[in-house]
């Protein structure tokens, strides 16, 4: 608690700011009573009591890494690429030293005349103490769309892990890739396996007729079972981003890849890619639409050409500022 900015104040009362014990020995030239003022006075230097109204020994954490804001009394560190947070200070007096960490890990890619790949794992951590020093961030990438034609069985890329060190945080793993009609049916789009992710729909095939299982969640929900060759399948909602900065509040993350339906090897249906996962396509031989950056959803499938890429992750760190 910062002192008072007018009135009285005695030397005991600057001591206890300065983390001393009440009613006990202090001299105004101590090294950590000086330590309240900035600049600090140099030892034996003409001072005040009034120098020290409002002086606080309270500081917050002390970090750099990553993009930085401040907002609303918090600070955040927005890692979208690989890093270091780097912690010089813990947090002293009333601040608070505790983190709040949230992690995604790549999505998976979609398959060629198949399935949405799968959302990446992610996992909110509200109970993480600070301590100083580097802390390596790693960045999911997305798993490669696949392209597969009769016979082969491909499966899209798996997406990377998520990971920061240093603040016993597990990592978090990457979606898994969709699969093509000519899969098992067994085969489905997990999302990310870390306690937490969720497996895609069945896939349906009748004669030449199609429909891909949509991807599973990193968070919450499956993928849609096919229905039929008319209907894509949706992917599975992932997970809303509550409680950040204004600009990523309530961003939708980890969800599955879309399928793609189709009859009489005739295109008929995308389905939706969900919370990052991109859409099934029929994209003509091309590439399907990628899954949007740093949200570690799932590549779509495409009827026509090649799945589109998972999405790659993110960390995002917070902590009181101000």
């Amino acid at each position: 608690m910062a002192l008072p900015t007018s009135g009285p104040l005695t030397l005991d009362d600057i001591h206890v700011e300065a983390g001393g014990t009440t009613a006990t020995t202090a001299s105004i030239n101590d090294a950590d009573i000086r330590g309240l003022l900035s600049p600090v006075p140099a030892s034996g230097s003409t001072m005040d009591f009034s120098d020290w109204y409002g002086a606080s020994n309270a500081a917050p954490i002390q970090a750099t890494g990553g993009t930085i804001t401040t907002i609303n009394g918090y600070r955040y560190h927005d890692f979208k690429s690989g890093g270091t947070f780097n912690i010089s200070a813990i947090a002293s007096g009333t601040y608070s030293n505790t983190l709040t960490i949230f992690l995604v890990a790549g999505g998976g890619g979609g398959a060629g005349k198949g399935g949405g790949g799968g959302g990446g794992a992610d996992c909110l951590l509200t109970s993480v103490a600070a301590s100083t020093g580097n802390k390596t961030v790693t960045i999911g990438a997305g798993g490669a769309g696949v392209y597969a034609a009769f016979p082969d069985t491909g499966i899209g890329g798996t997406g990377g892990t998520t990971s920061i060190t240093g603040l016993g945080v597990a990592s978090v793993t990457g979606g898994l890739g969709g699969v093509n009609q000519y899969a098992s049916s067994s085969i489905r789009q997990h999302g990310g396996d870390s306690g937490n992710g969720n497996i895609g729909g069945s896939n349906v095939y009748i004669y030449s007729s199609s429909c891909s299982t949509g991807g599973g969640a990193g968070y919450s929900g499956g993928g849609q079972n096919a229905v039929d060759e008319f209907n894509a399948a949706r992917g599975g909602n992932g997970y809303t981003l509550a409680g950040f900065t204004d600009a990523i509040n309530n961003v939708k993350m980890a969800g599955g890849g879309g399928g793609v339906a189709w009859a009489g090897n005739i295109y008929q249906d995308s389905g939706e890619g969900r919370f990052g996962g991109s859409d099934g396509s029929d994209n003509l031989g091309g590439q399907g639409p990628a899954a949007n950056p740093n949200r570690g959803g799932g590549g779509g499938g495409n009827y026509n050409g090649t799945g589109g890429d998972g999405g790659s992750g993110r960390v995002i760190i917070k902590y009181e500022y101000s």
